[in-house]
């Protein structure tokens, strides 16, 4: 059975890979777009900046009005603040 510790490891430690994976991406590579209708590589990172913690917290309490305020803030993020805007969501 997996426990709230569990999940919290298990998030700290997806961040650490995310922020790992980041550092090795390629000159050029955050406009790269798998497919015409998926998110590039800049867009995924400012998704993953926000997503696991304002889902979370947005299914706990049922209140989905943050959403939409911390995905707009995520969409300014310059690539370069990814590792710290992890952080902080770590």
């Amino acid at each position: 059975m997996l426990t709230k510790n569990d999940l919290i490891e298990s998030f700290l430690n997806e961040g650490r890979i995310c922020i790992h994976l980041f550092e090795r991406i390629p000159e050029g590579g955050l406009d790269y777009r798998p497919t015409p209708g998926q998110r590039s590589t800049l867009e995924l990172l400012r998704y993953l900046t926000f997503h696991v913690t304002t889902s979370t917290y947005s299914m706990i309490t049922g209140n989905w009005d943050n959403y939409r305020l911390l995905m707009d803030e995520a969409h300014k993020m310059e690539a370069v603040d990814f590792p710290k805007a992890m952080g902080k969501q770590m």
